[in-house]
This record gives C-alpha cells, sequence and structure tokens, in this order.
C-alpha cells in the first residue's frame, strides 16, 4: 500500500483483496464528506487495510512458491512420486524376500562359486535395504505398507542366513561360533517383536521405535553375514581365492567378530527398548 500515491496498490492483488480495498476506500471518502462522528472508527478501517494487504501478499507469495517449486514447507506440500517412482521402493522391498529362496540354494550349491554369489546376492540385497528407505523419503512416497514390508523383509533374510550359517561351520568344528549369536539374535527379534506389538495396543508404540543402536546393529550385522557367506563353508573358494590365499581366513575371522559384535548391540538396543517400556510394563504388571 502506496500512501504517496493516493492509495494505489504496489502489486497486484487478488481479486478478493481488490473488491475489499475499494469498500475500505470508499468508505474511506464517505468518511471524510460527512459530519463529524459519522465515520466512527477511522482507524479500525486502516487497520484493516494493513490487515487485507498482509493477506493478500501472503496469498501471491505462498502461490509463487507453488508455482516455482520452491521448498518452503510453510507454503507448498511436497508432492509425491507418480508412476515407476512411486512403487519403485516397496519393489526393492519385495526383491529381497524373493531373494531368500535364491539365498539357500546358492548357499548348499556344490559349485566353487557358489560362495561367493551367494555373498554378492546378500550384500546386494543389503543395499538395497538402505536404497528402498531413500528413495521412499526423497520421492515422498512413503507408505504404512512399506513401513510394514521394510523390517519384515530384513529379518527373514538376517534369520535365514544366521540359521544357514552354523550348518556350514559344522564341518569345520566351528559351529559354536556362529550357533550361539543365531540363537541370541532369534530370541531378542522374537521379544522386541512381541515388545512392539505389545505397545502399539496401547498406543505408545512411538517409545520403542528403532533408534540408532538399533540401526548400527542392523549395519553390522549385514556387513558380517555378507563375509561369511563367502567364507564360511570352506576358505578356498572361487571368491576367496580371488582375494588371496591369506585373506579367505582373515575374512571368516573378521565376520565371526562382526556377527559377534552385531549381538552385543542387538542386546544392547533391546535393553533400550525395554527400558523405554519400562512405565507401560509396570503399569500392566
Amino acid at each position: 500500500w502506496n500512501s504517496e500515491t493516493g492509495g494505489s496498490l504496489q502489486q497486484p492483488l487478488s481479486c478478493a483483496a481488490q473488491q475489499l480495498f475499494q469498500h475500505l476506500e470508499l468508505r474511506r471518502r464517505e468518511g471524510s464528506q460527512l459530519p463529524s462522528g459519522r465515520l466512527r472508527n477511522p482507524q479500525g478501517a486502516a487497520a484493516a487495510s494493513l490487515v487485507a494487504t498482509a493477506m493478500a501478499a501472503q496469498g501471491r507469495t505462498c502461490s509463487q512458491a507453488g508455482v516455482s517449486g520452491s521448498r518452503d514447507r510453510s507454503c507448498s506440500k511436497p508432492i509425491p512420486a507418480t508412476g515407476f517412482r512411486a512403487t519403485l521402493p516397496n519393489a526393492l522391498t519385495a526383491l529381497r524376500l524373493l531373494a531368500i529362496p535364491l539365498l539357500v540354494l546358492l548357499f548348499y550349491a556344490p559349485w566353487n562359486w557358489a560362495p561367493g554369489a551367494c555373498s554378492t546376492l546378500f550384500g546386494a540385497a543389503a543395499v538395497t535395504d538402505w536404497l528402498d528407505g531413500y528413495l521412499a523419503r526423497r520421492w515422498h512416497v512413503s507408505s504404512p505398507f512399506g513401513a510394514f514390508l521394510d523390517p519384515v523383509a530384513d529379518k527373514m533374510m538376517v534369520g535365514a542366513v544366521v540359521v544357514l550359517l552354523p550348518t556350514a561351520a559344522c564341518a569345520q568344528g566351528q559351529s559354536a561360533a556362529l550357533a550361539m549369536p543365531a540363537v541370541i539374535l532369534t530370541l531378542r527379534e522374537i521379544f522386541v517383536s512381541a515388545l512392539r506389538e505389545w505397545m502399539a495396543s496401547t498406543g505408545k508404540r512411538a517409545s520403542v521405535q528403532v533408534g540408532f543402536v538399533g540401526k548400527c546393529k542392523t549395519a553390522v550385522l549385514l556387513l558380517a553375514l555378507t563375509l561369511l557367506l563367502a567364507t564360511s563353508r570352506n576358505t578356498s573358494n572361487t571368491f576367496v581365492f580371488a582375494m588371496g590365499g591369506h585373506l579367505g581366513p582373515a575374512a571368516y575371522i573378521a565376520g565371526v567378530v562382526l556377527l559377534h559384535l552385531g549381538t552385543v548391540l542387538a542386546l544392547a538396543s533391546a535393553a533400550q527398548y525395554l527400558l523405554a517400556a519400562r512405565q507401560a510394563l509396570a503399569a500392566a504388571w
């Protein structure tokens, strides 16, 4: 609003705002021609003009932000992707489920290249665990179904591998090093899943969401299982031979150490969830 130009507008406004200004301007002129006291609240008319100007300017800014693709969240909401991009994150998650039978077949296949192929397949599936969530957030296509399917695929894939590994290590007399973490991880997943389901029934599911320790546990376990799939059956297969004669046993030992570290992190994260739910558990005891 420019008072130096006799009340003209500096920027174009919407039709509703222009009508309001015309009405206020007409009332102001009528008040200046009437005897004193006829215009009861000229200050109110001026204030209304300023308010209308501010509202119209804000509406114009928001509309321009929507047209130009501005990232100001106060004016425009993110637009979810459509077509192929809308379904790709869930498709990647589903591929992890479909990869489980192939992992089992490659694990027991008699070919020298099978351990390397099994490890590569598991590593690729582990990458999609990060990729599907990243794409869903970037393209604004997160869905309740994806939030349900993603942890299910992870648990099934990891659970299948931790059960397979001790059967291969048994021939080398090292099954205990892999069997104990497998038992602990399986029991932990059962407990945490039951705890989350019960907390959801009480309306407090958010208190036991995945934390930083849980994410570190997942990353460490995925790396450990990738190494162990390549070396647990034997340390002289084609994949290990390509790394060098001494790297095979070293990769196996590194995988075992990481597996035990991941087991410790799994217990620590379970303890965090239990502490977060202690008040609800105490109230229901």
